[in-house]
């Protein structure tokens, strides 16, 4: 059995290790060495791309190349710097996927336009109308591929990269149809152009799998265990921050801090370097819960690369690992409610040091509660070794199934005696204090929650190993065979909660609010559905068609398509065509395609990188040239000098475009030189200085071209979307808060589809704001000539949304407790009243905060007083017999205090409601007594 597994008691865990900082407390940082440095750029992932493509550029220069492609051989890096294969198989052979899509819709059109060119020129027909076929062609297939990259290039770059050869076919083959030179030799050239991109891509697959191949697979089982590990970090922090469960003090003894007595002149400043301290703990805290948030993001986008890899673990067993995806986004869930439950506690400590609820407390389940935080962060210890290095062969499931089921069974115990013991507890803590002890109610409930959801992980995961060891038992196509005819005849299994909100999503991400909705329907309203046809008619069908073309992806596209068709008629026009020719304005078609993106930070960021690139692979490419002219050695030395930095930006610093435009711009540059061929439509023969000179013009036309056309034709700013995302995340909090209270006034009691709706619901809104932030991000490459973007006001609104969602998680996991009827009966009808009133002033707060982020209009200068609401509904309970201390004390599971703590700890999600109010009228103004004033409309958050 692993160490610290045995039966005897709990594991020998070191709470501090010597060599780790204490909290608030800095070792000296070490000065990085040219050793280190190296080391960083000479990574794995910034070899294996650089090598791959020092090979394209070998096999670029050399004859056979030459003789097969001819001009179109530096295409063969030019794929590998597209699909780097600096990815895991999985995703590599997912873009090989896309890659062959691309090239064959481009081949087909490229084709089609040529045959067609070839057919009005050899039958001498009308010109004009042969050019208006293939600018009409240019346009559809602009619009759709567009279409395709808003839609889904964000979640897949792979697609997005695949419309970009797509692109890049047609572009090529459109603008060249009009002259006769070009028309002779195009046919040719579009079998070489495909050949070359579609080789290079082989090659980078082949670089991917042969040099340190890595799985997608592998990939997530590490940022698996990293999450684990975050976890784990998350229960030491909280050992050391949560005075209630710290063993550096006696279980009896208050914290370390009184400030009471007079005669201590160092009260002062340790109370100050207390809370010091405590503020530094809770930002780690955030920041711990900020790195499983990324991680979930990551698993998120990379899960999909998995169906790639068939041969894989996670392949074969995803039914078992879509549990395991499942539990651990919960506890990402359990974690947030933790962290806003532990923050507030700690407060409270720092101002009543010697509160009695919180003695009493310490004293009477300490013992219990650092059992069960050690038996967590041994748990957590475990599954993180299973997945950052899995069992080798069968021969261990003598020790690890035992070890999982021991570990579950000390869970459960663990789990068992800690809750009899807190319903015991504070009971009696409530008959004695009363309403102080619920300081620690949402703390104990969410530490319960995160206990059973980790009992159902440490059960998935034994699951999955008896499983695999059931498969190397039986061999993999046995059990393979002999497990298709087993899910025939099982009923199918939903898909994991994120995988069902990628297939429904369509535009900005929410959740399902129809299931929200069934707290807010009216009485009697199933009977009238009933008689609902089920079919739409045909108009309503019609109208929902065309609504869509609302929707940014269409209007994108659109724009993209007659941008790029206005772009490409200089190669139709006699007085032009030589000009758009001689400049290769076809780069500038595709520049602009790579810069045009949906939102117009996007666009600006993307532009300004480019035109760095592009200047950098110029700079390099003519001084390669003029070191080594025409040689090829030399330029493949100075390819290997260059690429490395470059691969190092493009891999793994936060400017990607940089390194790749640069390495794509050198590369095109000393190939057009190095190949020495003639112009085919000028019949020119052109100097290096000449190449990087045109590129330069074509690549600036594109970049100004896609900056004009996003700030000024539909815009989509990232400021704009985080305003209206804001506004739907606060609107949907909103009806989560409904639903939650919507639980007291059903008839039926909550059942598991129900929390686990609750928990999908949160995690959703959990992603939204992450997205959020990414967004708040974005509006830094969206300048503005009245002023800098008020990102920190965005910023205290995203973060006052997170709160009050941390907030809702922990009394949902209180108030879903069993005695629903009693709570009904006796809690709830005798203070209806109160509790209307104070419900609708609520859902009144967040429908005002989403409308203003809205309409930017100001706000009336008495906002709904949901405090006076709160503590209404705080008197009427108070004067209600069933939750006095006598009447508690006597029951053995009293379920009115769990509803009285909810309303208790409605004072943080109000005093948050009040902080973004202020927040918005800071950024919109407050109507005027009397009149309104102009004036706010020179405020930041105006005119976006």
């Amino acid at each position: 059995m692993p160490e610290g597994l045995s039966a005897d008691g709990p594991p020998p865990f070191v709470e501090h290790d010597a060599t780790e900082p204490l909290i608030g407390q800095r070792l000296p940082q070490k000065s990085p060495t040219w050793s280190n440095h190296l080391r960083a750029v000479f990574d794995e992932h910034t070899v294996k791309a650089s090598v791959t493509y020092l090979v394209a550029i070998a096999l670029s220069l050399s004859q056979f190349s030459d003789r097969h492609f001819q001009g179109s051989c530096y295409l063969l890096a030019m794929a590998v710097l597209y699909f780097h294969p600096a990815r895991t198989v999985g995703a590599m052979v997912e873009a090989m996927i896309c890659c062959i899509v691309g090239l064959g819709i481009g081949f087909l059109i490229a084709k089609g336009c040529t045959a067609m060119a070839m057919y009005y020129e050899d039958t001498q027909r009308n010109e004009l109308e042969a050019h208006a076929i293939a600018v009409g062609t240019l346009f559809i297939t602009t619009f759709f591929v567009a279409f395709i990259r808003a839609r889904w290039s964000r979640e897949n770059p792979a697609i997005g990269t695949a419309c970009t050869l797509t692109h890049f076919l047609t572009f090529v083959t459109i603008t060249q149809i009009s002259s006769k030179e070009s028309l002779a030799v195009l046919p040719d050239n579009i079998a070489r152009i495909t050949l070359a991109l579609l080789a290079g891509t082989v090659l980078s697959f082949i670089g991917c799998c042969v040099i340190h191949p890595q799985t997608a697979s592998s990939v997530i089982r590490q940022d698996i265990a990293k999450g684990f590990n975050t976890l784990r970090s998350f229960f030491d922090m909280l050992a050391r921050t949560f005075s209630l469960i710290s063993e550096s003090a006696p279980p009896s003894a208050p914290p370390t801090f009184t400030g009471n007595d007079e005669n201590d002149t160092n009260a002062p400043l340790l109370r100050s370097e207390s809370l010091e301290t405590l503020h530094s703990a809770h930002e780690a805290l955030e920041n711990l819960l900020e790195t499983h948030q990324a991680m979930l993001l990551r698993l998120d986008t990379s899960r999909f690369a998995t169906f790639f890899e068939p041969t894989t673990s996670l392949h074969l067993h995803r039914r078992r690992y879509q549990k395991i995806f499942r539990s651990v986004e919960r506890l990402s869930q359990h974690l947030a409610g933790l962290q806003s439950s532990i923050t507030e506690v700690d407060k409270i400590i720092t101002e009543d040091a010697d509160n009695v609820a919180l003695v009493e407390f310490i004293t009477n389940m300490g013992p219990s509660l650092r059992q069960l935080v050690i038996i967590c962060k041994q748990s957590l210890a475990l599954l993180e070794s299973l997945f950052a290095a899995p069992v080798p062969n069968a021969s261990d499931a003598e020790v690890l199934l035992p070890a999982l089921q021991n570990l579950f069974e000390r869970l459960a115990l663990a789990h068992q005696d800690f809750d009899e013991s807190q319903r015991r507890v504070l009971v009696e803590i409530y008959h004695h204090v009363h309403e102080d002890v619920f300081l620690v109610f949402f703390f104990v409930f969410e530490l319960m929650e995160f206990v059973k959801e980790l009992m159902r992980l440490v059960s998935a995961v034994e699951a999955l190993k008896r499983e695999v060891i059931e498969r190397r038992e039986m061999g993999r196509l046995k059990w393979w065979w002999t497990t298709v005819w087993a899910r025939n005849d099982e009923p199918r299994h939903a898909r994991s909660p994120i995988q069902d909100r990628r297939a429904e999503r369509t535009g900005r991400s929410v959740p399902d609010r129809r299931r929200f909705s069934k707290t807010l329907t009216i009485t009697g309203m199933a009977d009238i559905m009933d008689d609902i046809p089920v079919s739409e008619p045909w108009s309503h069908r019609l109208w929902s068609a065309l609504a869509s073309l609302k929707d940014f992806e269409a209007r994108f596209a659109f724009k993209t398509a007659i941008t790029v068709t206005l772009l490409s008629l200089p190669a139709f026009l006699d007085v032009t065509q030589n000009f758009f020719q001689e400049y290769r304005m076809h780069w500038s078609l595709s520049t602009f395609i790579v810069v045009m993106t949906p939102s117009v930070g996007g666009t600006n960021a993307a532009g300004v990188w480019r035109l760095f690139g592009t200047v950098a692979g110029a700079g390099m490419a003519v001084l390669s040239s003029v070191l080594f002219p025409g040689s090829p050695i030399g330029l493949f030395c100075m390819a290997a000098l260059v690429c490395v930095p470059c691969m190092h930006i493009f891999l793994n610093t936060e400017y990607p475009m940089l390194g790749q435009i640069s390495l794509i711009t050198f590369t095109i540059i000393i190939f057009n030189d190095f190949s020495g061929a003639l112009d085919p439509t000028t019949g020119e023969q052109y100097s290096i200085f000449e190449i990087a000179f045109r590129r330069g013009v074509s690549v600036t036309v594109g970049v100004v071209m896609g900056m004009f056309v996003s700030w000024y034709i539909w815009p989509f700013t990232a400021r704009k979307a985080l305003r209206l995302g804001l506004s739907g995340v606060i609107f949907d909090i909103g009806l989560l808060y409904s639903r939650l209270v919507g639980l007291f006034d059903s008839a039926k009691e909550p059942t598991r589809q129900d929390m686990h709706e609750f928990l999908e619901d949160e995690l959703e809104l959990r992603l939204s704001l992450a997205r959020l932030r990414i967004l708040l991000e974005d509006t830094a490459h969206e300048p503005r000539l009245r002023g800098p973007f008020p990102t920190d006001s965005y910023a205290r609104l995203i973060d006052g949304c997170s709160h009050i969602l941390n907030k809702l998680i922990s009394m949902r996991s209180g108030m879903t407790v069993n005695g629903f009827a009693r709570i009904r009966a006796d809690f709830v009808t005798p203070v209806q009243p109160q509790r209307q009133k104070m419900i609708g002033t609520m859902l009144l707060y967040f429908y005002l905060i989403s409308g203003a982020l809205i309409l930017r209009y100001p706000l009336p200068p008495q906002l709904p007083d949901a405090r006076e609401a709160r503590l209404n509904l705080i008197e009427a309970i108070r004067s209600l017999p069933v939750i006095q201390p006598r009447e508690v004390g006597s029951q053995k599971d009293p379920a009115y205090i769990y509803y009285y703590a909810y309303v208790m700890g409605m004072d943080d999600i109000v005093r948050e409601l009040e902080g973004l109010g202020s927040i918005c009228i800071d950024l919109f103004g407050v109507m005027a007594l009397g009149g309104i004033d102009d004036g706010w409309r020179d405020r930041w958050g105006d005119g976006d």
